[in-house]
């Protein structure tokens, strides 16, 4: 079945080793799903970029970009739509699409 659903966060915390998005509401999905997702929060500063995570299915999971790299803090923005997909095979993730396209 297809999730076309914007989700969106609207909190954005942060402990020493990771940047956790929460979404307004609880966030469920399978394997394939797509995923998108805005920020429609500030995002808090770091004073080094640190992974970013998002809770989905109650559990705090990595995002990473179309490489299959993580995504860190100082690659997001707010009001931004981020496309892409949830995977669970092996480890649960959210690979974003528009996220790690620069080569510089």
């Amino acid at each position: 079945m297809c999730n076309c659903n914007i989700h969106k966060v609207t909190t954005v915390t942060v402990d020493g080793n990771s940047m956790i998005l929460n979404f307004s509401t609880g966030v469920s999905a399978n394997n394939k799903d797509k995923f998108n997702f805005v920020i429609c929060t500030i995002i808090p500063s770091t004073a080094t970029p640190v992974p970013v995570l998002i809770t989905v299915n109650g559990a705090n999971i990595p995002l990473l970009n179309k490489f299959g790299n993580p995504v860190y803090s100082n690659e997001i923005r707010k009001r931004k739509l981020y496309l892409g997909y949830f995977g669970s095979q092996d480890t649960p993730h959210v690979i974003s699409c528009n996220i790690g396209c620069c080569l510089c």
